[in-house]
């Protein structure tokens, strides 16, 4: 069957954000978070292991990140990649540095080039637009004797046209 909450290479960067933000007490050296990750060949269980919380020096200043490193799965292919992320919380748990790995040799490392522009979050979720009725102009009587007293709503005048004149 399938695998509740599957991933792919590139979702499970903006799962692993939406679950510190809401979940933030699982990123703490120590812990592991993991889901199902769906790759070209295969789909399995992945699993990272926050290893440690360190500062990064970046263009805009220093940040504290915590490192997630994949946990070892057998023997790695020659071919499978692996993924490295430095999760910052003051930046709503983006990753602000990635270091994508094929061998030692072969590898990428992006780090953050400038502070994103964050709204700020809300502390809750706002509450749903309440439907209000329209006022209306004239409120119906509440007893027999105002309905006697009070003259019905007349309708607005009918616009008239001109007539023609017989030729």
């Amino acid at each position: 069957g399938r695998l509740a909450g599957v991933q792919d290479p590139a979702s499970q960067f903006i799962y692993l954000i939406y679950l510190f933000s809401t979940r933030p007490g699982l990123l703490r050296v120590g812990s592991t978070v993991g889901f199902p990750l769906a790759l070209p060949r295969t789909m399995d269980r992945y699993a990272y292991d926050v290893v440690d919380e360190q500062p990064l020096s970046t263009s805009f200043g220093t940040l504290q990140a915590f490192h997630l490193e994949p946990r070892p799965r057998g023997v790695k292919k020659s071919n499978e990649l692996s993924v490295e992320m430095w999760i910052a919380p003051e930046l709503r748990y983006l990753p602000v540095r990635i270091r994508i790995e094929q061998d030692p040799a072969t590898f990428l490392d992006l780090m953050i080039s400038q502070k994103p522009d964050l709204a700020a979050a809300p502390a809750v979720a706002p509450p749903p637009p309440v439907k209000t009725p329209r006022p209306t102009t004239s409120s119906p009587p509440t007893c027999p004797a105002q309905a006697a007293a009070t003259p019905a709503p007349s309708a607005p005048p009918r616009p008239t046209l001109p007539s023609r004149a017989p030729s």
